[in-house]
């Protein structure tokens, strides 16, 4: 292999090759060369053996850096390798460990297929617990911060506290997966957050119970039949009625309503499975006479927004005394499907929860027509209160 002292003058004849990528090696430092691609861009690389393997070094764009500066940097490098030492592990080293909480958020975000609702809950948990520390290099956050804040936060609220740091437990783990050295060992320490597991600090947070009880329903079915917003009506009625997330229901595109089968598919779940419910009668015939205003059954031609309901929600509670949010209503739902006696795998079909780590719930197959007769029980037995 023909070597030359890399020169200006040099480098300014190389000629870009037709295909693949071109060397020019240096004869007073050893492994020195220009590589030059099929574009003609020029890098000044360092190629040497470390560890019995081929390692390259990248030192830099020609022109920017000139064969002199290239020379000195491929020196310096050699050094470090004589030392044990891989460069390419030390430069990482420092962008991870440099890398802020506020850059790794963003990494995060757009390298997940996240819902916009979990990418605004990022935000917004780094905005409201950890604005002073997305400027900080994410390797410089300690446990001892993290039990600090944490217990700060819980003053404010547990719930909130917990799910703020399970953020940052998710970003500092999906930070610390990327970046490994030579011998396949992260370049992050630990997870500081496994402090509040090992020093049992999680808030202790008790799962909401709220729903709205029997003696409640026709009340709340009253009131709400009350509304001059059909929209609303219907909206409510129907995440009654079919247990769905608020957001699927507001998510519900017309197209995937089949009034012919009586069904509806939800596309946009939690668990990224679609979702094909039954309607019952009562339902479907709400559904049948529905105005078809835009592509979305409630809100048109976009989504209905939270904001349309939730004056609806306070007019009940003045109204009825029943202060019931959206998901409680989900807990109505299941609450019924749990005192008919329906098995606990239908009523997780019904709610569209995960079954596949059960051994049964993986061999059993679920068909929408399947979920019928159950859907039907429990619309029955709330007309049953209500009417």
């Amino acid at each position: 292999m023909d070597k030359v002292t890399l020169s200006k003058r040099v480098i300014d004849a190389a000629q870009a090759p037709d295909k693949g990528r071109a060397f020019i090696h240096d004869d007073r430092v050893p492994g020195l060369a220009v590589q030059v691609t099929r574009t003609g861009a020029k890098t000044f690389q360092l190629v040497r053996k470390f560890q019995g393997k081929a390692l390259r070094i990248t030192l830099g764009r020609y022109p920017a850096m000139t064969p002199e500066q290239a020379r000195k940097s491929a020196t310096e490098h050699l050094a470090t390798l004589a030392r044990g030492n891989n460069p390419n592990v030390q430069k990482q080293r420092a962008r991870v460990r440099g890398s802020t909480l506020g850059e790794v958020a963003k990494d995060y975000v757009a390298s997940r297929d996240l819902k916009p609702s979990s990418a605004k809950d990022i935000d917004r948990v780094i905005s409201e617990t950890f604005d002073d520390w997305k400027g900080k290099p994410i390797s410089e956050i300690t446990p001892d911060m993290v039990l600090k804040r944490h217990r700060e936060r819980c003053d404010i609220s547990k719930a909130r506290a917990n799910a703020a740091f399970r953020w940052l437990r998710a970003l500092w783990n999906y930070q610390r997966s990327r970046y490994r050295d030579e011998m396949g060992q992260p370049l992050l320490p630990e997870n500081p957050v496994r402090i509040l597991t090992d020093r049992k600090g999680w808030a202790r947070v008790s799962r909401k119970q709220t729903m709205v009880p029997p003696h409640l329903l026709k009340p709340w079915w009253d009131c709400v039949n009350a509304f001059d917003d059909q929209e609303i009506r219907d909206f409510l009625i129907t995440l009654l009625l079919t247990g769905l997330r608020k957001s699927e229901a507001q998510g519900l595109l017309w197209e995937h309503v089949n009034l012919v089968t009586g069904s509806i598919t939800v596309t946009d779940t939690k668990n990224h499975r679609d979702h094909t419910l039954p309607l019952g009668r009562r339902l479907l015939k709400r559904f049948e006479v529905i105005p078809r205003s835009g592509i979305y059954v409630f809100g048109g031609n976009s989504a209905l927004a939270d904001h349309r309901y939730r004056n609806h929600l306070k007019t009940i509670e003045e109204v009825a005394g029943i202060h019931a949010t959206p998901h409680d209503l989900r807990r109505t739902f299941a609450t019924v499907a749990e005192s008919l006696d329906l098995s606990e795998l239908t009523l997780k079909k019904l709610l569209n929860h995960v079954t596949t780590h059960e051994v049964t719930g993986g061999y059993v197959v679920f068909t929408p027509d399947r979920l019928r007769d159950p859907i039907q029980r429990i619309e029955d037995y709330i007309a049953g209160v209500v009417e």
